[in-house]
């Protein structure tokens, strides 16, 4: 099975390659996602963060045409 490679090759469930899901067992965080190439972590979904950033782009597209 091999990984996609951006938010925009990944099912809704998926995440891409270097991204992980952590469940922080020791903390009050619950989840949290490693964005293992940029070595930073994030409350966030980051699938969340792509589909604002498509909208956005889309409704700029749209304003524009």
């Amino acid at each position: 099975f091999k990984k996609p490679a951006t938010f925009a090759d990944c099912g809704d469930h998926e995440l891409p390659f270097g991204w992980e899901k952590v469940r922080d067992v020791h903390g009050d965080v619950g989840v949290y996602y490693v964005n293992h190439h940029k070595k930073t972590t994030q409350i966030e979904d980051p699938r969340i963060q792509w589909k604002r950033e498509q909208e956005r782009m889309l409704r700029e597209y749209l304003e524009n045409a």
